[in-house]
């Protein structure tokens, strides 16, 4: 499985488990998840 498609299996609105914890039982690296949810931000200010 790819980085992106684990990053699409992270809910961070699920609140029974943490994005930490979602992140750790995907084998995705906690800071590869929230890096990548931060550009996506940037990039839609930017092209608003």
């Amino acid at each position: 499985m790819s980085m992106e498609e684990k990053r699409k299996l992270v809910s961070p609105s699920e609140r029974k488990i943490s994005v930490s914890d979602q992140c750790r039982l995907l084998g995705l690296p906690r800071s590869n998840y929230y890096y990548y949810h931060t550009t996506q931000i940037l990039d839609n200010c930017i092209n608003v």
